[in-house]
């Protein structure tokens, strides 16, 4: 594909940290959630307006600042085969 690899692997990473929704995404929400103030859909309504927007956020920034930060084009696919 002649991509940096940092393009897919730090937009997974990141994306992966996103996970707001539900009880099990952080040790805070299980509290909140084992105290009984909130069910799971209360839960999903708030999660699922802070992931739309950090992953787009995210998405904004790796596409405008990544290549100025990371400088995605300068890679040099190795072609290596296996001897």
């Amino acid at each position: 594909m002649d991509v940096h690899p940092l393009y897919y692997t730090l937009s997974g990473a990141i994306a992966c940290q996103y996970a707001f929704m539900l009880p099990t995404s952080n040790p805070t929400n299980a509290i909140v959630f084992l105290a009984g103030d909130l069910k799971i859909p209360d839960m999903f309504k708030a999660g699922f307006i802070l992931n739309f927007t950090c992953l787009s956020v995210f998405f904004l920034m790796n596409l405008f600042w990544g290549p100025i930060i990371f400088n995605y084009s300068n890679y040099e696919y190795l072609n290596t085969t296996l001897v």
